[in-house]
Protein backbone atom coordinates (compact mmCIF):
# COMPACT_ATOMS: atom_id res chain seq x y z
CA UNK A 1 0.00 0.00 0.00
CA UNK A 2 1.07 3.40 -0.29
CA UNK A 3 1.07 3.77 3.40
CA UNK A 4 4.01 1.31 3.70
CA UNK A 5 5.91 2.38 0.49
CA UNK A 6 6.01 5.51 2.12
CA UNK A 7 7.70 4.07 5.70
CA UNK A 8 9.82 1.73 3.35
CA UNK A 9 11.26 4.94 1.59
CA UNK A 10 11.59 6.85 5.40
CA UNK A 11 13.63 3.77 6.57
CA UNK A 12 15.63 4.04 3.43
CA UNK A 13 16.77 7.36 3.82
CA UNK A 14 17.27 7.32 7.34
CA UNK A 15 19.26 3.85 6.96
CA UNK A 16 17.52 1.69 9.37
CA UNK A 17 18.44 -1.68 8.10
CA UNK A 18 15.88 -3.40 6.66
CA UNK A 19 14.30 -6.13 4.27
CA UNK A 20 11.08 -5.82 2.65
CA UNK A 21 9.75 -9.09 1.50
CA UNK A 22 5.93 -8.37 -0.12
CA UNK A 23 4.48 -11.75 -0.29
CA UNK A 24 3.53 -12.76 -3.83
CA UNK A 25 5.38 -9.90 -5.74
CA UNK A 26 8.27 -10.84 -6.40
CA UNK A 27 10.80 -13.91 -6.68
CA UNK A 28 13.90 -13.84 -4.35
CA UNK A 29 16.31 -16.25 -6.08
CA UNK A 30 19.45 -15.78 -3.93
CA UNK A 31 20.97 -13.86 -1.54
CA UNK A 32 20.80 -10.58 0.65
CA UNK A 33 22.18 -7.48 0.04
CA UNK A 34 21.42 -4.57 2.95
CA UNK A 35 19.49 -1.95 1.78
CA UNK A 36 18.11 -3.32 -1.48
CA UNK A 37 13.79 -3.14 -1.12
CA UNK A 38 11.11 -3.73 -3.58
CA UNK A 39 8.50 -0.89 -3.85
CA UNK A 40 4.87 -1.73 -5.24
CA UNK A 41 3.67 -0.35 -8.49
CA UNK A 42 0.62 0.43 -9.28
CA UNK A 43 -0.03 -1.31 -12.96
CA UNK A 44 -3.46 -1.14 -14.71
CA UNK A 45 -3.88 -3.50 -18.02
CA UNK A 46 -6.85 -3.72 -20.25
CA UNK A 47 -7.64 -4.43 -23.61
CA UNK A 48 -5.28 -1.42 -25.17
CA UNK A 49 -2.39 -2.62 -23.17
CA UNK A 50 -1.06 -1.61 -19.91
CA UNK A 51 0.01 1.24 -17.74
CA UNK A 52 2.35 1.45 -15.12
CA UNK A 53 2.57 4.30 -11.83
CA UNK A 54 6.02 3.35 -9.75
CA UNK A 55 5.27 4.65 -6.01
CA UNK A 56 8.17 7.02 -5.64
CA UNK A 57 7.27 9.18 -2.70
CA UNK A 58 10.83 10.98 -1.36
CA UNK A 59 13.08 9.79 -4.15
CA UNK A 60 14.99 12.57 -6.30
CA UNK A 61 14.74 11.78 -9.76
CA UNK A 62 17.86 13.10 -11.73
CA UNK A 63 17.99 10.90 -14.72
CA UNK A 64 15.39 8.17 -16.54
CA UNK A 65 16.23 6.04 -19.21
CA UNK A 66 14.61 3.19 -20.75
CA UNK A 67 16.06 -0.21 -21.83
CA UNK A 68 15.67 -2.69 -24.09
CA UNK A 69 17.51 -5.83 -24.39
CA UNK A 70 17.37 -8.44 -26.31
CA UNK A 71 17.18 -12.50 -25.52
CA UNK A 72 20.42 -13.46 -24.07
CA UNK A 73 21.57 -10.19 -22.94
CA UNK A 74 23.42 -9.46 -20.20
CA UNK A 75 24.25 -5.60 -19.25
CA UNK A 76 26.46 -4.79 -15.83
CA UNK A 77 27.32 -4.88 -13.39
CA UNK A 78 27.91 -0.98 -13.06
CA UNK A 79 27.95 0.94 -10.42
CA UNK A 80 28.70 4.93 -9.68
CA UNK A 81 29.12 6.08 -6.66
CA UNK A 82 26.51 8.61 -5.10
CA UNK A 83 23.96 7.25 -7.57
CA UNK A 84 21.36 4.97 -6.59
CA UNK A 85 18.46 3.46 -8.56
CA UNK A 86 15.03 2.08 -8.60
CA UNK A 87 14.24 -0.36 -11.63
CA UNK A 88 11.29 -1.30 -12.90
CA UNK A 89 10.07 -4.34 -15.72
CA UNK A 90 8.11 -2.98 -18.06
CA UNK A 91 7.80 -6.07 -20.29
CA UNK A 92 9.16 -9.53 -20.54
CA UNK A 93 11.51 -10.88 -18.04
CA UNK A 94 14.58 -10.63 -16.46
CA UNK A 95 16.84 -11.47 -13.26
CA UNK A 96 18.36 -8.62 -11.66
CA UNK A 97 21.91 -8.63 -10.05
CA UNK A 98 23.04 -6.57 -7.55
CA UNK A 99 26.21 -7.25 -5.87
CA UNK A 100 26.91 -4.63 -2.84
CA UNK A 101 30.20 -3.31 -3.33
CA UNK A 102 30.66 -0.56 0.20
CA UNK A 103 33.69 -1.70 2.04
CA UNK A 104 32.19 -1.25 5.43
CA UNK A 105 28.84 -2.80 4.72
CA UNK A 106 27.86 -5.84 6.62
CA UNK A 107 27.02 -7.44 3.26
CA UNK A 108 29.94 -6.46 1.54
CA UNK A 109 30.96 -8.49 -1.86
CA UNK A 110 27.54 -10.25 -0.93
CA UNK A 111 25.15 -10.35 -3.75
CA UNK A 112 21.23 -10.39 -4.48
CA UNK A 113 19.40 -12.26 -7.39
CA UNK A 114 15.87 -10.94 -8.58
CA UNK A 115 13.64 -12.40 -11.06
CA UNK A 116 11.45 -9.86 -12.34
CA UNK A 117 8.39 -9.46 -14.76
CA UNK A 118 5.93 -8.05 -16.32
CA UNK A 119 3.06 -8.90 -13.96
CA UNK A 120 5.30 -8.11 -11.15
CA UNK A 121 3.46 -5.26 -9.15
CA UNK A 122 6.84 -3.86 -8.05
CA UNK A 123 10.43 -2.18 -8.31
CA UNK A 124 13.33 -2.83 -7.11
CA UNK A 125 15.54 -0.24 -5.22
CA UNK A 126 19.33 -0.44 -5.51
CA UNK A 127 21.24 1.77 -2.98
CA UNK A 128 24.38 3.67 -3.60
CA UNK A 129 27.52 1.30 -3.40
CA UNK A 130 25.65 -1.63 -4.98
CA UNK A 131 27.47 -3.07 -8.15
CA UNK A 132 24.02 -3.20 -10.53
CA UNK A 133 23.22 -5.62 -13.95
CA UNK A 134 20.89 -7.61 -15.66
CA UNK A 135 20.80 -10.54 -17.64
CA UNK A 136 17.45 -11.52 -19.56
CA UNK A 137 16.83 -15.12 -21.25
CA UNK A 138 13.92 -13.75 -23.63
CA UNK A 139 14.21 -10.39 -23.49
CA UNK A 140 12.71 -7.31 -21.84
CA UNK A 141 11.99 -3.38 -21.42
CA UNK A 142 12.52 -1.60 -18.32
CA UNK A 143 12.50 1.80 -16.75
CA UNK A 144 15.67 2.95 -14.87
CA UNK A 145 15.16 5.92 -12.48
CA UNK A 146 18.49 7.89 -10.82
CA UNK A 147 19.40 9.77 -8.16
CA UNK A 148 22.24 11.29 -10.42
CA UNK A 149 22.69 11.47 -14.14
CA UNK A 150 25.29 8.44 -15.39
CA UNK A 151 28.66 10.17 -15.20
CA UNK A 152 30.99 7.79 -17.45
CA UNK A 153 34.23 8.96 -15.91
CA UNK A 154 32.77 7.81 -12.29
CA UNK A 155 31.27 4.18 -13.74
CA UNK A 156 32.68 0.99 -12.13
CA UNK A 157 32.24 -2.12 -13.42
CA UNK A 158 32.81 -5.70 -11.22
CA UNK A 159 33.03 -8.59 -13.76
CA UNK A 160 29.86 -10.89 -14.07
CA UNK A 161 31.61 -14.08 -13.40
CA UNK A 162 32.23 -12.91 -10.13
CA UNK A 163 28.20 -13.96 -9.61
CA UNK A 164 28.66 -18.14 -10.24
CA UNK A 165 25.21 -18.55 -11.26
CA UNK A 166 26.36 -16.14 -14.14
CA UNK A 167 29.42 -18.15 -15.12
CA UNK A 168 27.71 -20.70 -17.18
CA UNK A 169 24.95 -18.78 -18.73
CA UNK A 170 24.62 -18.44 -22.56
CA UNK A 171 24.75 -14.99 -23.08
CA UNK A 172 24.72 -13.77 -27.13
CA UNK A 173 24.96 -9.99 -26.45
CA UNK A 174 27.23 -8.39 -24.28
CA UNK A 175 28.89 -4.79 -24.75
CA UNK A 176 33.03 -5.02 -25.12
CA UNK A 177 33.27 -2.75 -21.52
CA UNK A 178 31.38 -5.11 -19.80
CA UNK A 179 33.02 -8.42 -21.54
CA UNK A 180 35.98 -7.11 -19.90
CA UNK A 181 38.03 -8.16 -16.30
CA UNK A 182 37.36 -5.18 -13.99
CA UNK A 183 38.78 -5.64 -10.21
CA UNK A 184 37.02 -4.21 -7.56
Amino acid sequence: SYIAVSYILQCLKQNWKMNVRIMGMFNLVKGQVNGVSCMQTRRHRDHRGILVKPLLQDFDIQDVYFSQSNKRTLRGLHYQEGQCKILTCISGSLLDIIVDVRPRSETYLRYQLLELNEGANFSVFIPDGCAHGIYTKKGCTMMIQASDILRPDKERILHYSYIPELKNIIIDNISEKDSNKVAI
